[in-house]
């Protein structure tokens, strides 16, 4: 069903298969909708701004207001009549858009104005979000990003976990937090990866701030921090290609750990993969693109004189 491509929020919280997905009422419906946005992860930011507006209206359940908030329950019921038995379940684009402007107005008398935006993505997928106050954030495969919308332009505080590119605009501090630490700047251009037994924090323009435990330090364009396996962070000067160029689907490195290279690897094919724990801690200079899983695999292994194997989804890399 292409035309669902096409769909607002408020048209796909409309459709009454979406509703069923959202609800997990119906295994068809659930199945249908995990499978399209599996296809379309693009869309995903989309169905979770439309699967909130189909959980915002579960609030009947709630005491109702006094005063003039009992008037806007009383539009939701009086648009939410329960239709005859054996009618067709679906509620016109413009009722929900009805029900939409009621809602908020709700939140706005009723509820804390406290908007948590919480985006994914899967593996080998790239989204690019723009932030309330026009900073762009560009999330890495198998990342996530949380930020209040609703409080963001007077507090500019977002959470990471795994790898994003940023381009922040101008203005108050803006804080990136993640669980290996912290980095704060003005106006600048960054990338942050935090994953698992990596941290590191490129500074590609103006300047940055990275706190790590009792380490600061303060990181001009082309200079970099970086961390494997709880070791001491290290201030480095960035050599050669940017760690950035992961937007273009290319990887490069520079003396890090074979380890290093082969987790970014999973992010991007989705595979498991076997490695004896000394080769791991071999040190790869080179690159590979994220675009053909053998050739990746054929150019990291090749300046170690490495073989591997693909069975499925499992790869085992061996020294004979």
């Amino acid at each position: 069903m292409k035309e669902y491509l096409h769909f607002t929020k408020e048209e796909l919280a409309s459709e009454e298969s979406f509703v069923c997905w959202v609800k997990k009422s119906d295994k068809k419906d659930v199945d249908f909708w995990e499978t399209w946005l599996e296809e379309h992860p693009e869309k995903r930011t989309l169905a979770e701004q439309a699967k909130a507006l189909v959980l915002a209206f579960q609030f009947e359940e709630l005491p109702r207001p006094k005063n003039s908030k009992d008037q806007v329950w009383k539009r939701i019921a009086d648009q939410t009549q329960e239709q005859p038995v054996g009618a067709k379940r679906r509620v016109s684009r413009v009722v929900w858009l009805g029900l939409a402007a009621s809602f908020l107005a709700l939140v706005y008398f009723v509820l804390p104005q406290n908007s948590l935006e919480t985006i994914n993505t899967s593996y080998a997928q790239i989204e690019q979000i723009t932030l309330p106050d026009g900073s762009l954030v560009y999330l890495n495969a198998s990342s996530k990003v949380e930020f209040d919308r609703s409080n963001f332009l007077n507090d500019r505080k977002i959470t990471l976990e795994g790898e994003a590119f940023f381009e922040v605009e101008k203005g108050s501090s803006f804080e990136v937090n993640t669980s290996k630490g912290t980095i704060e700047v003005l106006g600048t251009s960054f990338n942050v990866l935090s994953r698992q037994s990596i941290f590191m924090v490129e500074c590609e323009t103006g300047r940055v701030r990275v706190t790590s435990g009792g380490f600061t330090e303060t990181l001009n364009p082309k200079e970099k921090v970086i961390q494997e396996n709880n070791h001491n962070i290290q201030k480095t000067v960035s050599l050669g290609e940017r760690r950035s160029n992961w937007k273009e689907g290319v990887y490069h490195y520079n003396g890090q750990s074979l380890s290093f290279a082969l987790e970014d690897l999973k992010t991007q094919f989705k595979v498991h993969i076997s490695i004896d724990d000394q080769l791991a801690k071999e040190r790869f200079t080179g690159s590979f693109k994220s675009n053909d899983l053998e050739k990746a695999l054929s150019e990291i292994c090749w300046p170690f004189g490495l073989n591997f194997k693909i069975d499925g989804d499992t790869i085992t890399i061996f020294k004979e």
